[in-house]
């Protein structure tokens, strides 16, 4: 599934950008968020297997116009398919627990190399953008 080309969130509230693996699969990554009138904020790179969290929580404000990147690489076994979930969330402002509004979720998938060694490699073609805002 494609990214979606905007999220609306709400820019006054914070802003979870999150990456799990949906198969048996290691992805490196690395996202920028770029606020409106502002420059790129580089996130990583980062890899799912290193015990640490895929979430990225980000304070208010993300004013419309503001924009979220990501690139991915994927490794694993050859010719095995893969699946990466992106997920945008904030706070629920209605709620008086601990509860997150998803806001945008979506998948890259695709079939890993045959590197002739077991073990296989892909990667984004491109590196997709998403705007934020209403």
């Amino acid at each position: 599934m494609a990214p979606p080309e905007s999220v609306p969130i709400d820019p006054g509230m914070a802003t979870d950008f999150h990456i799990a693996t949906e198969t048996p699969s290691v992805v490196s990554y690395k996202f920028w968020i770029l606020r409106a009138g502002d420059k790129w904020y580089p996130i990583g790179p980062e890899q799912t297997d290193d015990a640490r969290s895929d979430h990225w929580m980000f304070v208010p404000p993300l004013p419309a116009g503001s924009q979220f990147a990501y690139w991915i690489g994927v490794w694993g076994h050859a010719n095995a398919v893969w699946r990466v979930r992106i997920n945008i969330s904030q706070r629920d402002p209605n709620s008086t627990s601990d509860s997150w509004i998803a806001r945008g979720s979506w998948t890259e998938s695709g079939v890993l190399t045959d590197e002739g060694n077991g073990g296989g490699l892909a990667t984004l073609p491109r590196v997709p953008r998403v705007r934020l805002g209403q």
